[in-house]
């Protein structure tokens, strides 16, 4: 089945929203060697990234940029409102280099995935694996539906958990050279022994 969606503009005074024609699919590990490149690659966080405490009230702008065609979108207009149960769960507001916010729903949750840097936060999760978009794709994803565009990338690490990022949050925020991953890598596990030592610490 296909459908149309709307790309938003990032800067409507020089170009307007467009409409895309999207396939949509059901179940993304069954298709997801048609719905890809076939040639997949490791890729690993390297981008350094804001993070802030989520206040009551305050706005997210978690509206994903994507680039089509040469110009730059969203794929939503969506924005959120914190909440007070997430401002007291502790929830953290991240902003990838691109400028897409997210929230974090727990401090824990945060702490196990960044760690502070005098320039921000670095992510500290290993290489995933990754397959490159051949096509305009609507698929499930986290309870609700996904939309990822020709030329981004499917995260198929875990094939129960297949999930999309826009080009434009991954050419900001990941490398894919293997020795780039390698010294990324190497820091991250200089990250996790410096933690256990502290944990041990009384």
């Amino acid at each position: 089945m296909k459908r149309k969606i709307t790309l938003y503009s990032l800067d409507v005074k020089s170009y307007p929203n467009i409409e895309v024609e999207v396939e949509v699919i059901e179940d993304s590990a069954k298709n997801i060697a048609r719905m890809s490149d076939g040639q997949p690659f490791f890729a690993i966080k390297s981008a350094v990234v804001q993070a802030r405490p989520a206040k009551a009230g305050e706005i997210v702008d978690t509206r994903p940029r994507v680039e089509f065609d040469g110009r730059q979108y969203t794929l939503s207009e969506t924005i959120k409102i914190v909440t007070a149960d997430q401002e007291q769960a502790g929830a953290m507001v991240v902003t990838n280099p691109d400028g897409e916010e997210y929230l974090i729903r727990t401090a824990e949750k945060f702490e196990s995935k960044y760690e502070k840097t005098p320039e921000g936060y670095v992510a500290i999760d290993n290489a995933k694996l990754f397959v490159r978009s051949n096509g305009n794709y609507a698929v499930p994803c986290w309870g609700s539906e996904q939309v990822v565009l020709k030329g981004s990338y499917f995260c198929v690490q875990d094939k129960s958990d297949i999930y999309g990022i826009t080009n434009m949050a991954f050419n900001s925020t990941y490398v894919t050279d293997e020795k780039q991953i390698q010294k990324v890598e190497e820091k991250i596990q200089e990250i996790k022994v410096q933690r256990n030592e502290c944990v041990g610490v009384e």
